[in-house]
């Protein structure tokens, strides 16, 4: 049902040209919020992003109920590890002594805490190097408490720029001396401690899998010396991903795993995995970042974990006394759009919440008294909550019967008398998932007249590894449809104009907004931040992280095939015609510039109405807030030209 014409009291505005108090600066802002939570085991620091500062990135403590948040790394470290390029796991905190990676060279460097007795909140000392100077990376940290030493994953880029070695190694911080503990595979990830001290255990994947794809989990005992023996395989396959490894008070080793196809919390015991609680529903996800982080384990054995069912987020409480029955999972909070990070301590949960009015919170659950409280976020978005759209959660049928969803997000006004245009949003990945989390990148275009609609397309992840893998050898083809499709649906339900539609992607949504603008001629226009157009070139010239992932979602390890200039939007950009505007990271090393640089100077030459914005300083994703505002603002106006808005 259209909404009623619009009578002298209420004049039709075009959209675009609606009044918002949602402005582009302010979508760069909301990356001032929550990033991160690490934990000591027995109290937790937060990761706040300096929006002022160019997106530095700032440990604080949490707020209690005497005092409040304090900055505790100051100005100009920025708490970031570049590992996979990606990052993740960029910090080691004990109880009195943080770890961190510098972002801007990516050295290892202690900060002390020093508390007073006449002072309420820790007292920060100057940052000193750990580690040496060098082509080196670090993430994933944990303390060794016996041995006085760090253990971590290395990437050491001395041999090769994009091609480097990845090592678990420790680190002893009092010298800065480093050793290998295990190498020769590709990737490590998720090093773990037992309670006793005596056993490790650790992730291991090799090419040319990602690690949501296959993994390997390993358990090894320390000898005298600290070194590793008697390794054992524990779970994981070339057909299962493991992740989250975790050890019990009682030195019970747990860890997630999709061998059922769903990402499942197991344990190993009596040298059998057996599973916590089997159930269709998602315990972790994708380890684009290292750190992840959705479970924990109290002092009595039970576990607090929070999980995905159907793109809504849960905690519950995982009876230990009823493991592998059905009556195991007690709900204890929820539906959230997100939950990013969880932890138990002192009998509380803290965990970060994705929240659909709000920014993100750090909330925190007392298991004994059964009551929630928010630590962190605001409560009220007084500036802009009359103008927020609210998420409709839609689902259709696609190409191969599958059943997809997305959230809807109708402009906020009712003064207009046809449907609004529409803007398809393809998230990154692919292999990520749309939520319901408040994203003012989405609000600045339904605020403004727009309609958006977030897609999981086949091949989002939250719905199980049988869905995720749907997008192998159909990328390109399969997401695409998805997004004609959704498309289609939304004009049929008077949710879309017919002759205003756009969409718009960042990095592997990019190429997919690339890939319909160009085997399609449902949209009119489109929108790539690095997004890919030459995926052989991506090929070749991608990071190690992601580079072999072409291969696995093209379905072919052959460069020379021809599929790789059949899906490639530049080779055929001569089908193109929809006017394009695309905004690019010189530095960017996921997705080089001159992707889109070949692509922009094709689409010239055919006098196609296109738009190139290069941003020194940024690499994929921006962060300054300059840059943000400066797109979004073009991306506008470059839509309300060609479409005549």
């Amino acid at each position: 049902m259209l909404p009623p014409k619009s009578s002298a009291e209420n004049p039709v505005i075009e959209s675009g040209y609606w009044e918002s108090p949602i402005t582009a600066i302010m979508v760069a802002q909301q990356r001032n919020s929550v990033q991160d939570l690490i934990s000591s085991g027995n109290s937790l620091l937060w990761i706040k992003c300096m929006t002022s500062e160019n997106g530095r990135f700032s440990l604080h403590s949490l707020p209690t109920s005497n005092t409040n948040s304090q900055e505790l790394s100051p100005s100009p470290f920025n708490v970031r590890s570049k590992i996979h390029e990606y990052g993740g796991g960029p910090c080691l905190y004990t109880d009195d002594t943080i770890f961190f990676s510098n972002f801007d060279n990516q050295r290892l460097y202690r900060l002390d805490l020093k508390n007073k007795k006449s002072e309420k909140l820790p007292q920060p000392q100057t940052p000193y190097p750990v580690t040496p100077e060098g082509p080196f990376r670090y993430a994933d940290a944990i303390w060794d408490a016996k041995r006085k030493r760090i253990i971590c994953i290395m990437e050491d880029h001395s041999d090769s720029p994009n091609k480097p070695t990845n090592t678990l190694v420790s680190i002893c911080p009092e010298r800065g001396i480093t050793k290998d503990l295990c190498k020769g595979a590709d990737f490590y990830a998720s090093p773990t401690i037992s309670h006793c001290g005596n056993k490790l255990s650790w992730l291991t994947w090799n090419h040319p899998f990602m690690p949501w794809d296959s993994t390997y989990l390993w358990c090894a005992e320390f000898n005298s010396e600290g070194e590793l023996a008697n390794t054992s395989h524990i779970a994981g396959s070339d057909e299962e991903s493991v992740i989250q490894p975790r050890w019990g008070n009682d030195n019970t080793l747990y860890f997630v795993s999709d061998r059922s196809n769903w990402w499942n919390i197991y344990h190993y015991k009596n040298g059998q995995v057996i599973p916590v609680y089997p159930a269709e529903a998602e315990f972790g996800k994708p380890m684009w970042v290292l750190g992840q982080h959705t479970y924990d384990i109290t002092k009595n054995g039970d576990i607090v974990a929070a999980y995905s069912m159907q793109g809504q987020w849960y905690i519950g409480l995982l009876s230990k006394e009823n493991f592998g029955h059905t009556q195991t999972l007690k709900p204890l909070l929820g539906p959230y759009p997100d939950i990013k990070k969880l932890f138990i301590t002192n009998d509380k949960a803290t965990f970060i919440a994705g929240q659909s009015k709000n920014e993100d919170h750090i909330c925190q659950y007392d298991l004994n008294t059964n009551s929630a409280t928010t630590l962190v976020g605001a409560q009220d978005n007084s500036a802009f909550s009359k103008h927020i759209s609210k998420a409709e959660r839609l689902r259709f049928k696609t190409a191969d019967g599958s059943e997809l969803n997305g959230f809807y997000y109708a402009p906020h006004k009712r003064h207009y008398n046809q449907p609004p245009p529409l803007i398809i949003k393809t998230h990154g990945g692919p292999s990520s998932c749309a939520n319901s989390s408040l994203d003012l990148s989405i609000q600045f275009w339904s605020s403004r007249g727009f309609a958006v609609f977030d897609i999981n397309y086949r091949g989002s992840t939250g719905f199980g590894r049988s869905s995720r893998k749907k997008l192998y050898g159909n990328w390109g083809v399969a997401d695409v449809e998805d997004c004609i499709y959704a498309t289609k649906f939304l004009i049929q339900t008077d949710r879309a104009h017919p002759e205003q539609l756009i969409i718009r992607g960042h990095s592997a949504g990019g190429y997919t907004t690339l890939a319909a603008l160009t085997f399609s001629t449902t949209f009119h226009a489109g929108a790539s931040y690095y997004g890919i157009s030459d995926l052989k070139s991506l090929a070749e010239d991608c990071h190690k992280f992601e580079s072999f992932y072409v291969q696995q979602l093209l379905g072919e390890s052959k460069l020379s095939a021809p599929i790789y200039e059949e899906r490639s939007p530049l080779f055929h950009v001569n089908q193109m015609n929809a006017p394009s505007i695309f905004f690019q990271g010189s530095l960017d090393k996921v997705v080089p510039p001159n992707q889109a640089q070949v692509m922009v100077s094709a689409l010239k030459k055919k006098n196609i109405p296109v738009k190139y914005f290069e941003f020194a300083e940024e690499a994929h994703g921006f962060h300054k807030n300059k840059n943000i505002e400066t797109a979004l603002n073009s991306e506008l106006r470059f839509y309300r030209d060609v479409l005549h808005l």
